[in-house]
């Protein structure tokens, strides 16, 4: 990225061979070529923060439906950074460093269309012997208040 120089004034940029490149307001051409690349460089990174923004969004809206058991959505698009070369200008689409986050798919249970008791009793048998019990248990309690 095209960058200010202490003084504020000279913009300078290092080449793919590690020099360095830079003008001044005294060399307009230059400057004022360096100047607009500046200008879209910054731009592009605001651009940026807006697409990982969105991004974020639409991937929290997403997981959270996936999470809910809805089936048949169309995860949102990873959107691409907008690369501006220092030399020439050339905008460029890349992949974003680190990668924006996918979606987890949850492993949902199947299934059986009914509500399903994590403990089921072993026997009805037991069921019906445990409310007897019960009742049998209030009987007595009740006998007990009133002395019979």
């Amino acid at each position: 990225m095209i960058q200010r120089k202490p003084d504020f004034v000279t913009l300078f940029y290092i080449d793919s061979n590690g020099n360095e490149v830079s003008a001044n307001p005294m060399t307009w051409t230059r400057y004022g070529a360096m100047l607009t690349i500046l200008s879209a460089q910054l731009q592009a990174v605001i651009e940026d923060k807006q697409a990982i923004a969105n991004y974020h969004n639409l991937l929290g809206s997403y997981q959270g439906a996936l999470n809910n058991g809805q089936v048949g959505l169309v995860a949102p698009v990873k959107p691409q950074h907008k690369v501006i070369d220092d030399a020439t200008g050339a905008v460029s689409w890349v992949p974003f460093v680190p990668p924006l986050p996918d979606a987890i798919i949850p492993v949902l249970a199947p299934s059986t269309g009914t509500i399903a008791n994590p403990n089921p009793p072993a026997d009805r048998t037991d069921v019906l012997l445990g409310m007897v019990m019960a009742l049998m248990a209030d009987v007595k309690a009740i006998k007990d208040k009133v002395g019979a």
